[in-house]
C-alpha cells in the first residue's frame, strides 16, 4: 500500500510497516471520545498545562442524607486516568503525584467550601503509566449544602512538574420528592478492581461509582443506586417504584419493577441492567415511584453512554468496518477480507487487529484504540454534507493518519472564494495542501496526491 508514513525522512520507504508506527506513535493531543470519555458528562475544561492537552476528568455529583439524620450530604465523584501525570523512576517502580482541590460555589460564585486531596499513584510496569484506558476514583464529601443551585471547580495539578488543569460542571442540590417521600439523587456505578494497600494490583473487584457513565463493551453492566426516604416509616407500608431507560429512538425499556418496604428512614435501593446488547448512542435513567392515584410519577433521572466496539457486526456493516480499515490495512489484506464467509468476518477482524497488536503481550491494542479514536474525531469534525454520512473527508483521512499538525496555515481569496488550508507536520518532514475550490468547506487534498494513494 503506497501511504506517506509518519517517521520522517523515511517517509517514502518504509511503506506500509512504518505508518502503523506512525500511527501508534504520534500522540492525538484531542483525544475525542466523546463516545469513549463521558459523553454526557457536564464537565467542562477550562484551562489545562498538564502533560495531555486534555486530560479525562469525568466528574458526577450525588446528593442524599447522611446517615442516621436529615442532614443532606453531597459527595462529588471524579474520575481520572493515571496516563494524564507524568511519571518518574523511583527505585523499583514509577512513581506519579498529583493534588485535587475542589472548589464549590453557590449561584452567586460565592465561596462556600473547598476539599483538597493528595496521593501518589505506583506502578511497576512503565507500560501500565501510558494505560489510558485505567481509570482511577476518588470522592469528596460536603455537608449541609443548602438546596440551590452549585458550580464545582476542580484544580488538578501534577506535583512532579507543577502543572495544573482546571475543570468545572454546575450542579443541583436538591431531593426528589413524591407522595408521603423523598429520594436521593441517582448515581451510576460499575464494577472495578480494587486496588490492595500495597500497591494499584487488583486485588479483587467491586463496584464503585462510574462519573463517565459509559456502558457497553467496556462496562457490559450498569449499576444503579440511590436512597428512599418515607416521611412516615411504617413496617407494614410500601411503595411500589420501577427503573428504566429510555433508547437512542426515545423507547422506554422498564428493566425492574418491585415493591419496596418502607421499614426505616434510610432506604437503599442497588439494582443492575445489562448494556452488552444495546446499541450504541446516547441513554437516560429513570426512576419513577407510584403515586396514590396509580400513576408512575419520574422522581430523577441520570444520562448515560453505550459504546459498542467499532468492529462488533452486530451493530455495523462488515462494509463500513472494511472501509475503515482499508486506511491502514495493505491492499492484498483488504482483498482476503473481502473472501471471507459471513460466519467468519468477525474472527477474521479480530485476527486483522492482532496481527497488527504492536504490543502483543499486553491485554490492550493501542494501535487499534488509537486508530478508532481518530476516526470518531475525524468523523465529528471533517465531514461535510456532500459526502457519505459518516465517511471522511480527505482532511479526515489525513488526520486520521498522522493526527493533529503541528500548525495549519490558512488562505482564502475573498473575490474568487477560493481557500486554501496547509498542515505541517514538523518532525515528519510532512506538508499537506488542501483545497476548497468553491468556498464550502469542502477541501481536497492537492498536494501531496501520495500522502492518500492507493
Amino acid at each position: 500500500m503506497a501511504r506517506m508514513s509518519a517517521l520522517g525522512k523515511e517517509a517514502g520507504k518504509q511503506g506500509h510497516t512504518a505508518l502503523l508506527e506512525a500511527l501508534f506513535w504520534a500522540i492525538l493531543l484531542v483525544l475525542c471520545f466523546g463516545v469513549l470519555e463521558a459523553l454526557f458528562s457536564q464537565t467542562r475544561l477550562i484551562q489545562s498545562a498538564l502533560k495531555t492537552a486534555t486530560p479525562h476528568m469525568a466528574i458526577d455529583v450525588w446528593t442524599g442524607k447522611q446517615p442516621g439524620s436529615e442532614d443532606l450530604k453531597t459527595v462529588v465523584y471524579l474520575e481520572f486516568r493515571p496516563c494524564d501525570f507524568v511519571f518518574q523512576k523511583v527505585q523499583d517502580h514509577y512513581q506519579a503525584s498529583y493534588e485535587f482541590e475542589v472548589d464549590i460555589f453557590n449561584r452567586s460564585r460565592e465561596l462556600v467550601d473547598t476539599k483538597i486531596h493528595q496521593g501518589v499513584i505506583r506502578e511497576n510496569d512503565y507500560e501500565v503509566t501510558r494505560d489510558c484506558e485505567k481509570f482511577l476514583l476518588c470522592e469528596f464529601s460536603f455537608l449541609g449544602l443548602a438546596p440551590g443551585q452549585y458550580t464545582a471547580v476542580l484544580l488538578a495539578t501534577d506535583r512532579m512538574i507543577q502543572k495544573s488543569a482546571v475543570f468545572e460542571t454546575p450542579f443541583e442540590v436538591s431531593l426528589p420528592t413524591s407522595t408521603g417521600l423523598s429520594t436521593s439523587q441517582l448515581l451510576l456505578a460499575r464494577k472495578a478492581s480494587i486496588p490492595n494497600q500495597n500497591g494499584p494490583s487488583g486485588a479483587g473487584s467491586g463496584i464503585i461509582a462510574a462519573p463517565g457513565a459509559l456502558y457497553g463493551a467496556l462496562q457490559p453492566e450498569l449499576y444503579v443506586y440511590f436512597e428512599i426516604y418515607p416521611d412516615h416509616p411504617r413496617d407494614q407500608d410500601s411503595v411500589r417504584y420501577r427503573l428504566s431507560y429510555v433508547s437512542p429512538d426515545n423507547r422506554q425499556v422498564i428493566f425492574y419493577s418491585g415493591k419496596q418496604k418502607l421499614f426505616g428512614r434510610h432506604i437503599p435501593v442497588f439494582k443492575s441492567v445489562s448494556t452488552a446488547d444495546l446499541p450504541p448512542g446516547d441513554y437516560r435513567l429513570m426512576a419513577e415511584i407510584q403515586s396514590l392515584d396509580g400513576r408512575f410519577n419520574l422522581v430523577s433521572e441520570k444520562p448515560f453512554t453505550v459504546f459498542q466496539h467499532p468492529t462488533d457486526l452486530r451493530f455495523r456493516s462488515f462494509k463500513a468496518v472494511l472501509r475503515e480499515l482499508a486506511l491502514v490495512g495493505s491492499r492484498e489484506e483488504i482483498k482476503q477480507l473481502k473472501k471471507v464467509p459471513r460466519e467468519q468476518r468477525q474472527q477474521a477482524i479480530a485476527a486483522f487487529w492482532k496481527a497488527h497488536d504492536p504490543t502483543p503481550g499486553t491485554e490492550a491494542n493501542e494501535l487499534m484504540t488509537e486508530f478508532y479514536r481518530r476516526m470518531e474525531l475525524a468523523r465529528r469534525n471533517f465531514w461535510n454534507g456532500s459526502q457519505e454520512k459518516g465517511w471522511l473527508s480527505d482532511q479526515g483521512k489525513v488526520f486520521v493518519l498522522y493526527g493533529v499538525p503541528d500548525r495549519v496555515i490558512r488562505r482564502r481569496d475573498p473575490v474568487k472564494h477560493i481557500a486554501v488550508e496547509i498542515w505541517q507536520y514538523h518532525s515528519l518532514h510532512v506538508e499537506a495542501v488542501f483545497l476548497d475550490r468553491y468556498g464550502f468547506g469542502e477541501y481536497r487534498l492537492i498536494q501531496p496526491y501520495s500522502l492518500l494513494a492507493r
